[in-house]
């Protein structure tokens, strides 16, 4: 989706535009209205419940609490989920409320990139946790 406007020198737009894409991408898998931090909490889990306990609908590993390795299991399933509401606090939202012409907030090709594999890579990590079809 962000491919056009990635190759027009639009980085702002792209990046924009893979927000908004991974933003579908969520809803479909949680069937929720929801948006954005709030519903990477409902899908991922309350990266900082207050009871420590992780609630997910899509879990990254088995989250298994008898598991030794059980620590490293929540801390993967919480860095994805705070990566993920990363994603759309310091990518989508500047974008989406601010003008591209303040310096703070244009990118150039290459952050634009790097955020656009940032969004990729969370968007695959996700997938690959998701029952096959069929």
């Amino acid at each position: 989706i962000a491919e056009s406007d990635f190759k027009q020198g639009n980085y702002f737009g792209a990046v924009f535009e893979a927000c908004k894409a991974f933003n579908d991408f969520l809803r479909n898998h949680a069937t929720s209205k929801s948006s954005e931090v709030q519903l990477v909490r409902e899908i991922l889990g309350e990266s900082d419940a207050k009871d420590g306990k992780l609630k997910p609908r899509i879990k990254l590993n088995p989250l298994d609490p008898s598991s030794s390795d059980y620590n490293s299991q929540q801390n993967e399933q919480r860095g994805y989920s705070h990566i993920a509401i990363g994603i759309f606090m310091a990518f989508r939202h500047p974008k989406g409320h601010e003008p591209k012409d303040k310096h703070w907030v244009d990118i150039d090709a290459y952050e634009a990139l790097d955020q656009l594999v940032t969004i990729s890579a969370v968007m695959k990590r996700i997938e690959k946790a998701l029952p096959s079809k069929p």
